[in-house]
């Protein structure tokens, strides 16, 4: 096999590889999707929903950069936490039966396990997928024993938390497969799903 051909095959099998997926177009379409997200939750008049937004996205960076740096790839782990970290804040941001820590949580379970899909091994999605299980339970169950009340709702995530991790494992790995084969850039990608996201939550609310 050429030289040329093993770059190919290392761009194919592991995206991260590619140093043009976090420039700085990226890093703007990031910027502007947390704020089109932030915009989302202000229609809902509540300012604790719109700070709890920012500070789940915060800490969802935060995640994002602990993981980057033990795992050596800052870029990677930032981007998909911060990403999904927005994505899960909104998704439970209009049902009434979360409260504000408790759609807080939700966004770090979704930056630690986007954080951990993406540079844990992203090229052996079973071990990968189980990682991001075992992540998300943990972090419900940390949540479970230190919170004061156990209501319905939490006992319910608990539960679906390893699942969500399976799933957003899946997520990830197959818009990084889409990268890979240069078939849409990720930045691209991630601001059509932004806009379904809301226009889910829209309908959701209606």
């Amino acid at each position: 096999m050429s030289d040329d051909e093993k770059d190919e095959a290392e761009l194919t099998l592991n995206p991260s590889a590619n140093q043009q997926q976090f420039g700085i177009t990226a890093l703007f379409w990031l910027t502007f999707l947390v704020g089109l997200g932030i915009a989302y939750l202000q229609r809902m008049n509540s300012v604790e929903i719109v700070i709890g937004g920012a500070v789940g996205v915060a800490i969802g960076m935060g995640v994002g950069f602990a993981i980057g740096l033990a795992t050596k790839k800052v870029p990677d782990a930032v981007f998909w936490a911060t990403l999904v970290a927005a994505f899960a804040y909104i998704s439970v941001a209009s049902d009434p039966i979360y409260t504000t820590p408790h759609r807080v949580l939700w966004a770090v379970v979704g930056a630690a396990t986007a954080a951990v899909a993406s540079t844990v091994m992203p090229n052996r999605f079973i071990v990968n997928a189980l990682i991001c299980a075992i992540v998300a339970g943990l972090i419900l169950g940390l949540y479970w024993l230190v919170a004061r009340k156990h209501p319905l709702d939490l006992q319910i995530d608990l539960i679906v938390a390893p699942l969500i991790g399976v799933a957003v494992a899946l997520f990830v790995r197959v818009l990084m497969w889409l990268e890979s084969r240069r078939t849409m850039p990720r930045y691209v990608t991630a601001t059509w799903l932004m806009v379904v996201v809301i226009v889910a939550n829209l309908f959701s609310r209606n």
